[in-house]
């Protein structure tokens, strides 16, 4: 048996967290499942590896291609910090190049499509339980790493999950997909089923819980997933039918939409940026008192 997991940034950029995960995965191990990872850059802006920081180094416009294959960088870093921690702990893992992964796609550098799948990852796992994947890239035909889109680690970890036939966990800090942000409205509800067409309306509306092309490839292939964090594994989010579904997604423009999804509606508002994290709150109560 496979499962796909793929770590968020904020998942494993320190070490007691890098820590929770071996201890995660080493029990999967365990119960003789075998292990493709897919790795997000380490952390935020600010934090050395992350995608965003890597975005400050340059000083002037350079080639899309030259752009792509900086961003990259990220990924393929904590994949191999990654593998290198699992090694140490006596786990049979291996981390693999872009290249390797074999995810050819178009030259739309910065927001590429994959187009086919030239790698057997299962050849990999004949000598080892854990293959650890760099998320968000993949190379065209002619071997330029291109970059998938912001959040592009998603969509890499559901087209494995696709070819393999298997579960697609997404491991954040947050305990699944909530009606709002918790990290904002303190009374938001865990969802604890969602279809995958709710999935895809909510990405694409501004949630950042997935990336809108993931989200689309799951609805496509049908691929089971779950929504999930180490620090509460009591509480998750996975595919489902949801007659009852309410969700607030927003953006951050400087005239900002909030776009409410309730009971099959799709329901649009316009607020000020300055006002934005107050209407969001005022609205979650209403409709949940409702």
């Amino acid at each position: 048996m496979i499962e796909v997991i793929k770590f968020g940034g904020n998942t494993l950029n320190d070490e007691k967290k890098i820590n929770l995960a071996i201890d995660y995965l080493k029990e999967k191990v365990k119960n003789n499942i075998k292990l493709i990872v897919v790795t997000s850059a380490f952390g935020r802006l600010g934090e050395p590896y992350a995608t965003d920081t890597l975005k400050l180094l340059l000083k002037k416009v350079v080639k899309n291609e030259e752009y792509d294959r900086l961003l990259s960088i990220g990924e393929i870093i904590s994949s191999i910090v990654l593998s290198n921690y699992l090694q140490h702990e006596n786990l049979k893992a291996t981390s693999i190049s872009t290249k390797e992964l074999g995810l050819i796609t178009n030259c739309e550098f910065g927001d590429s499509t994959v187009l086919e799948i030239k790698s057997n990852l299962t050849e990999y796992l004949k000598d080892n339980d854990i293959v650890v994947v760099p998320g968000f890239q993949g190379v065209t035909a002619d071997g330029k790493i291109t970059t998938l889109g912001r959040g592009g680690s998603d969509y890499t970890a559901s087209i494995l999950a696709n070819k393999y036939g298997a579960v697609l966990e997404i491991i954040s800090d947050v305990s699944g997909i909530y009606s709002v942000d918790p990290k904002i409205v303190k009374t938001a509800k865990l969802i604890p089923k969602i279809t995958h067409r709710q999935l895809l309306n909510i990405s694409q509306s501004g949630s950042k819980i997935m990336h809108a092309k993931g989200a689309e490839y799951c609805l496509e292939n049908k691929i089971n997933f779950k929504f999930c964090s180490l620090n509460n594994l009591d509480d998750f989010t996975i595919n489902g039918e949801n007659n009852d579904f309410f969700n607030i997604t927003y953006s951050k423009e400087e005239n900002s939409t909030i776009t409410v999804f309730y009971n099959g509606e799709k329901i649009i508002h316009q607020v000020e940026k300055s006002n934005l994290y107050d209407f969001i709150n005022h609205l979650h109560n209403n409709y949940i008192s409702l």
